[in-house]
């Protein structure tokens, strides 16, 4: 295989949609879902599971970037413009000319971040309609054939009535998954060859813009983010422009990109002559004995406008996880607890941590760990000289931020609390139930490519 790696996933990351019959619940309890009924859907992103991966090799997802190699270096595109071959084929309601336009709209999302120089380029159209037929054939040679290193079409197939999700995740998928996306071939050292998404046209095109710009987020190899949930899973959507694109799940507005998903593409793919004039606060997640821990939620905020000028971060995103072998991630205890909040504005920030959704699992997973590691204490900010496992948890220092500012060892010692009984990447779990079992939409025996070519 000359260096490649090939995944397809069996639990995709993909973008689901509640039925209807879903009821209301209380907003003293649960989720309130009031804000999910005034846009008429109820959608839930969902992100990996488990890959199953042709080359042999498993997983890993960490804050920020999807897949880490072993000297951890996140995985890239390396093109200038990162290409997109889309289907012959209507979507839905969609023309197969408005189902392109809406593809290209999605991926000028991310073409307009000013920080980024992240491009795109529509290398033709396929040379047929994809349909529940052919589907499983098509992408196996496709993969096959950016396998051996010949042509590596990425292609973007419209699935006009959900046919093609049902033939691929079972029978009645396609009345919950709106798509989903994500490389498919790489090289070991860190380079994307190919990716593929399917769209689904069982649904309106107004659902579809927020869930192509998403999971083309995945497509070039952003994970998920869960800055602000408070504001995603309140009973308002007057404030789901805090809410990331990124975020797991779709909230209104999602088409438009919030800061921190400005941020996880630029430091992807960074426009340099934009980027530099930023600021990066880093630092470690310690335990009180010095050791890193991994796979706390780490938020700086503006201090003059903490939910839209936010950026995050999982400790240890850059650190071998739970969730990957030993092809992913590097095992450097150094970038165990590592975290680094680029891209900011200059300003005053607060720097804080908080856990990571316990309910945030398998295919809503965010960072390298599955389940979340339970912090062993309370939420806390960073508080400077006063920094130690028994500072005042909300005692929090402010930062001033200049241009180009590089504000390193910004460390937070955790306040442990000796009641709980913590293992990295296996703490015990405080399981929030959510509507559906959503890993039974996406089993790893549903999807299963045996390629012509490896």
């Amino acid at each position: 295989m000359n260096g490649q790696g090939a995944f397809l996933n069996g639990q995709h990351r993909g973008t689901f949609k509640v039925p209807p019959l879903i009821e209301e619940r209380s907003e003293r309890g649960g989720f309130s879902m009031r804000w999910w009924r005034r846009m008429g859907v109820i959608v839930l992103l969902v992100a990996s599971g488990v890959y199953s991966f042709i080359a042999g090799v498993a997983d890993v997802e960490a804050g920020g970037p999807l897949l880490v190699n072993t000297q951890g270096v996140p995985f890239v595109w390396r093109r200038s413009r990162i290409p997109y071959t889309p289907d012959r084929g209507r979507l839905g309601a969609l023309t197969n000319e408005q189902a392109i336009n809406l593809v290209a709209r999605a991926f000028q999302v991310w073409e307009d971040v000013t920080l980024s120089r992240v491009r795109f380029r529509q290398d033709g159209r396929l040379g047929f309609d994809v349909t529940e037929r052919n589907v499983l054939a098509f992408l196996n040679q496709v993969i096959g054939e950016c396998q051996s290193g010949r042509e590596c079409t990425s292609p973007i197939i419209f699935d006009t009535n959900g046919r093609i999700i049902d033939a691929l995740l079972g029978t009645g998928a396609s009345r919950t998954v709106l798509g989903f996306a994500g490389p498919t071939v790489f090289r070991t050292d860190g380079v994307y060859l190919q990716a593929r998404a399917v769209l689904n046209g069982r649904f309106p095109p107004s659902d579809l813009l927020g869930t192509a710009v998403h999971e083309f987020g995945h497509y070039i190899g952003l994970d998920h983010t869960q800055l602000n949930a408070a504001a995603a899973f309140d009973s308002t959507s007057r404030n789901d422009d805090q809410v990331p694109t990124m975020f797991p799940f779709i909230v209104e507005g999602a088409e438009v990109l919030h800061l921190d998903d400005e941020v996880a593409v630029s430091a992807l793919y960074p426009d340099f002559r934009e980027f530099r004039e930023r600021g990066t606060i880093s630092g470690h997640i310690l335990l009180p004995d010095g050791t890193g821990f991994q796979g706390a939620n780490v938020i700086a905020r503006s201090v003059d406008d903490p939910r839209l000028v936010a950026v995050s971060s999982v400790s240890g995103f850059l650190h071998t996880g739970t969730r990957n072998g030993p092809d992913f991630g590097s095992d450097d205890p150094e970038l165990l607890g590592f975290y680094e909040l680029p891209g900011l504005p200059p300003g005053r920030y607060t720097v804080e941590i908080e856990q990571i959704r316990f309910d945030f699992t398998g295919g809503s997973s965010v960072g390298p760990l599955d389940p979340p590691a339970e912090l062993p204490g309370p939420p806390e900010f960073y508080s400077a000289e006063e920094e130690s496992s028994t500072d005042d948890p909300d005692h929090r220092a402010e930062i001033e931020l200049m241009p180009g500012d590089r504000i390193e060892d910004v460390d937070i010692i955790l306040n442990v609390d000796r009641r709980l009984s913590t293992v990295r990447g296996g703490a015990r779990r405080i399981v929030k139930k959510m509507i559906f079992n959503w890993r039974s939409a996406f089993s790893p025996d549903r999807l299963s490519f045996s390629p012509t070519e490896r």
